[in-house]
């Protein structure tokens, strides 16, 4: 992990007289540290890493140390125990999460995100790549020909003109995201020493959509994707608890008793609708898809109105609270051509029973 120290073992017991160790680092094996015991002297070379005050060497036994380690000294080192015909290659990786060395990154639809590569010394590398998910090169810097590309229409043009690469920092930045952009982003920075690898996890999600539908009429609400994959979760709630729908990989399971009872229908894709929604329905809906890699979620905001609106369009209700009286505005552009005006309390809600409140002559 970023920050450890990591010791390279060269698996003596002792260095024997006449033996000369030489640690080498990177594709094209840089010298970094020589022991030389015949000439009783040790050396290091740490600039060429930029490992100063980071390398030391065990002289005993030929171990080498590097400490405060940072994900720049990713790579291959090679040990040569001259002498003995001794060769051993040490593959390390360097985290920068305190995790799983995936960072994640939340945003909401329609706003920009920038993924930073934190890389002080950019000069130094050769080739900055960006890959979204699998294999889809979306972005690369080449500073030798100082050359920015741009791949926004793969894999199927979600990232059209919403693509940014900073040429002095390597950084990505997307624009104008939507919950297409939700998923793995992987970024290759390449020397000629050596390849620093970096990963990022970045949640879209999207802002309430508000939905006005007629009391009694039918609603959907759309999950936005085609197909729902194998091995993911789904989650539709009402409200803060109200479990409503939960798919979990295999099984298909409906919570939805009492309001919703015999009113809801699944979709292959995860849509839901909603049959002869009544005003008790209105409210707050949560969708959540959570696959191995990210999660996207989806809200909803459902207005059901009773029949009584449909003369008049202009007209809106707004319940406002305001510290414990409830407060309850009709605004209506045309007040002047309606005779009466009727407060009921449970008026529109099925098997109950309604009670004028007040009543009002124009």
């Amino acid at each position: 992990m970023e920050g450890d120290t990591v010791a390279l073992h060269t698996g003596l017991t002792e260095v024997q007289t006449g033996d000369v160790i030489d640690w080498r680092f990177g594709p094209n094996a840089i010298l970094i540290a020589r022991v030389n015991r015949a000439a009783g002297t040790t050396k290091l070379y740490d600039d060429v890493i930029d490992g100063r005050d980071r390398l030391y060497i065990n002289e005993q036994v030929g171990d080498l140390i590097i400490t405060n380690i940072r994900t720049e000294h990713s790579g291959f080192y090679k040990l040569s125990i001259h002498g003995r015909n001794k060769e051993m290659v040490y593959n390390v990786s360097v985290l920068s999460d305190k995790t799983d060395g995936v960072k994640t990154v939340s945003v909401m639809e329609g706003d920009s995100v920038i993924l930073h590569t934190d890389v002080t010394e950019i000069q130094r590398y050769h080739l900055i790549q960006w890959i979204f998910e699998n294999n889809s090169l979306i972005a690369a810097f080449n500073r030798i020909a100082q050359n920015v590309s741009i791949y926004d229409d793969v894999p199927d043009g979600r990232f059209r003109d919403r693509l940014k690469l900073d040429d002095q920092t390597g950084s990505l930045t997307i624009t104008n995201t939507t919950t297409e952009h939700t998923g793995l982003y992987h970024l290759e920075i390449i020397s000629s020493r050596h390849t620093l690898h970096k990963s990022f996890i970045v949640n879209v999600c999207n802002a309430v959509r508000t939905i006005r539908v007629n009391m009694g009429k039918p609603v959907t609400l759309d999950s936005g994707v085609t197909k729902i994959p194998k091995y993911v979760q789904l989650l539709w709630r009402f409200g803060d608890e109200d479990t409503l729908i939960e798919f979990n990989g295999t099984n298909l399971v409906f919570s939805c008793g009492g309001k919703f009872k015999d009113r809801i229908h699944y979709h292959e894709n995860g849509s839901i609708t909603i049959n002869e929604i009544g005003i008790e329905n209105s409210g707050l809906y949560h969708l959540e898809i959570i696959s191995s890699r990210h999660t996207l979620v989806k809200r909803f905001n459902v207005f059901v109105t009773g029949e009584y609106l449909t003369p008049f369009n202009e007209i809106m209700i707004y319940i406002l609270i305001l510290f414990g009286p409830l407060t309850l505005f009709v605004r209506c552009s045309e007040i002047k051509h309606i005779c009466t005006i009727k407060w009921y309390f449970n008026r529109w809600i099925p098997n109950t029973l309604n009670t004028l409140c007040a009543k009002q002559y124009l």
